[in-house]
This record gives structure tokens, sequence and C-alpha cells, in this order.
């Protein structure tokens, strides 16, 4: 009732003065020097406890008809605004910044537009059917005729309006009235979105409430690098910290956060996709990481290196060189110095394709007359054997160049490595690529 009549009071262009606890005093404009019964001022007051010379406005008074007739008779009642609402982006951006936290960093408006948005208020006396007992309400509508809650309304500051003649051109009276007509028919008695309180309620006023909507980005500036969150809202939820800004949400993680921090590297995310790698230190996003499956560590994945027994990732640290093929292998695979390939070397004839591949490129190497092979992920072991030597070759399983030569009695454990210099009288000429 309070906030109705004194909007109606100056949609009408009345000078009223509170000039007490919840009483207040009307004044006759000049070119109207008559009020309500004649009077040049009128102190009228909402509270039940008014004195003899003080107007108890209640619905059923006659202070309150004389005002909603000044009402119907001022073009000012169409267009209203909260009587707070925003009126640039700057008030805005104070709340949006604080819903955020940057680490060493800054979050500002990286552009913002505030558009106008109507709502329609209708405001009725609804009466109860039952008991008599009038009260006034508010109900608003959307432009296709939907209901908006009183309790989003309210928040948005349309039950506390003033009358805003700048929207006057925004739409036309005829767009208004059809509008209100819409509004009126879709809470007829009988419709599904009408209140079931079995209240008659009698129409007395509405008015086109705008209400400003934003439209803009924010940038978060880390050192020399920056990236962007779009947004929208009411700006009037923005500006008071009533609807929390949207969280930034990390490209590859899909994590969301308000609270942002960048990688060593300088790009910037939610602080909750970054970790550190476990042996270096260095900050990546999380999902860069790789578990090394011996230590369980979170690491870079260029610090894992692949066992080519076992074939699994593991750091440097968890792996051992075989005292027979010289490979760097998972130490679990590793028994007696050797490794699981070197300890399962099973007998090949010359014609099998695997052994007939290094025979076809090392012809030289046909004069040993039998053969054993393993075999890993990159490479063939190959263990040759005559009346009193022995042979080992590690043969790149690709490429099939030369990685290792080593010799040993016919009896003897220890293989003694071959110098490279050698190579081409213990195993010849490669038949497409000339002397290894």
């Amino acid at each position: 009732m309070r906030q109705f009549v004194l909007w109606a009071l100056a949609c009408a262009r009345f000078q009223v003065d509170e000039s007490g606890a919840d009483c207040f005093t009307l004044r006759a404009p000049e070119d109207r020097p008559s009020l309500f019964n004649g009077a040049s001022s009128v102190r009228f007051t909402f509270g039940e406890h008014a004195g003899p010379t003080t107007e108890h406005v209640t619905l059923d008074s006659r202070m309150f008809q004389w005002v909603l007739k000044q009402l119907g008779e001022s073009d000012n009642q169409r267009h209203s605004v909260p009587n707070d609402y925003p009126q640039s982006i700057h008030e805005i951006g104070p709340k949006l910044f604080e819903a955020y936290k940057v680490d060493s960093g800054s979050v500002q408006l990286a552009g913002c537009a505030l558009e106008d948005r109507p709502l329609l208020r209708v405001t009725v006396r609804s009466t109860d059917a039952s008991s008599g007992e009038s009260r006034l309400r508010h109900r608003f509508f959307t432009p296709d005729g939907g209901r908006v809650s009183n309790e989003l309304a309210e928040t948005l500051g349309a039950d506390e309006l003033v009358p805003a003649i700048q929207f006057r051109r925004s739409l036309a009276d005829a767009d208004v009235q059809q509008w209100i007509s819409v509004a009126r028919t879709a809470n007829a008695p009988g419709t599904e979105s009408a209140e079931s309180s079995g209240a008659a309620d009698e129409f007395l006023a509405a008015t086109v409430v705008w209400l400003k909507y934003a439209d803009g980005k924010l940038r978060f500036t880390i050192g020399e690098q920056n990236v962007e969150l779009p947004f929208t809202g009411w700006a009037r939820l923005l500006a008071r910290g009533l609807q929390e800004p949207p969280p930034y949400v990390c490209p590859l993680s899909g994590l969301r956060s308000h609270h942002l921090q960048a990688t060593d590297d300088g790009r910037i995310t939610v602080a909750e996709a970054i970790a550190a790698c476990e042996v270096s230190g260095r900050r990546v996003l999380a999902v860069e990481l790789k578990s090394c499956e011996v230590t369980g560590k979170r690491v870079l994945a260029d610090l894992l290196h692949t066992c080519p027994v076992t074939e699994r990732r593991m750091l440097e640290t968890a792996m051992a060189e075989c005292g027979m093929c010289k490979q760097r292998v998972s130490e679990s695979a590793i028994k007696h110095d050797r490794c699981v390939a070197c300890r399962g070397l099973t007998p090949i004839r010359k014609e099998q394709a695997r052994l007939a591949r290094v025979l076809g490129e090392y012809p030289k190497l046909d004069r040993w007359r039998s053969w054993k092979l393993a075999e890993t992920a990159t490479v063939y072991i190959l263990e040759a054997d005559s009346l009193w030597r022995r042979l080992l070759l590690i043969v790149n399983k690709e490429t099939l160049d030369i990685q290792h030569v080593a010799t040993a009695s016919r009896f003897g454990k220890t293989w003694l490595p071959l110098d490279p210099a050698e190579y081409p009288d213990q195993i010849g000429q490669r038949s497409l690529s000339g002397v290894v």
C-alpha cells in the first residue's frame, strides 16, 4: 500500500514530503492549488493511529480513491523503473569482481552493455469472497503474457517504483494496452494461471517496469596472459551480489571454479585444474600429468619411459640395466642380472621370418649354426652358438640396426662387449647400407 500510493502520487506529479514515522505531507503544485477535500496540503499516514488532522490511507478510504483518480488521469503511469536500479556498468563491476579470486592477477570488465527489458506490473484489489477482506496485490507478466514470480519481481525491485518518462516512446500506448489486456485475460478466473484464492480481483493500475539486463565479458589477467568469460544477468542482481556470476571453465578438464591461477608456462585456468609434477615441481594442468606405473607418482609425460619388456610407463629411477642385453628395463623385470626377455631365449630356425630378416641384412652371420631368439617391444635379442663360442646380438626390430654385440666362450657366463670396430669382421657388411 505505502509504495503503491507514493508511486501513484509521483506519477500524478505531486510533491510528497516525509514528515514523521510513516507520516507524509502532500503539497499542491502551482498549477493545481486545490488537493484532496480542497486543501493546499494534506497530511496522511498508513499507520493505524492517525490524528484528527491526518488522513488514514486504507483500501477503503476516500483519499485512496482520490489517489486512484489522479493516477488514472496521468500519462506518467505508463512506464516506471525501480527507484534504485543500476544506472551504469560501473555499478555492476565491484560485486562481480568480488566473486573471483585471481592469484597474482586481476579481473576487469572487458565490455558490457545494459539493455532495458520490460515487465508489466498489474495492481489489483483482491477481496476474499468469504471474509470480505481486501488487500492490494501486484502481479507481474513478461511480454508474452507469462507470469513472473513475485519473489523474483521484488528482488528485481519491481515493487518499489518511480515513474520514468524517458521510456514513453519505447512502447506505443496501444501496445501497452494490448499487453495489459493479455495479462488480465491470462489471470482471469478459470484460467490455469489464475490464483486459486477464492478472491475477486478489481483492476486498479498497470505500469511497464523497465529493468536493466547486463550482457558483457570479464577479463582475467595474470602476467602477460589473459582469458575472457562472458556473463549475463539482471543488472540489479549482479550489482547487489544476489546473482552469482558464472564460474570459469577449464577448457581441457571441464572443471569449474571462481578461483583462477596460471600454470608455470603462463596458461590461465581454474586453480583446481592445476597440479605440480612430483619430480620436477612444475605446475601444469593436472590432465597433462601421467602416473608412473611403478611408483604411482604423477609426473610430466616426458619424464616417463616405456619398459621394453613389460611395456609399462615408469620413471627412470624405477629402471635398471640388464646385464646381458644392456637395455634399461623395469627393476622388477630383472633377476640374477638378466631381464625377462634374456631369460626367455628360445631356439629358432634360420628360415623363420624374424631371423631370416636379420641374416638377409648381415649374410656373414649365416656361418653360425644354431640360434636362439627373444624380443621386446623394441629389439630382437639373438644368441648364436658355435663349437667353442657364442655371439650375442641386440637388433632394432624396425630398422635392423645393431645396437649391441657381445661374445662369450661356449660354456662361459660372462658376455664381453665387442668393440664397434670389430663389427665388420664378426657380422660382415649390411647388404643394403654398407659396413656397420
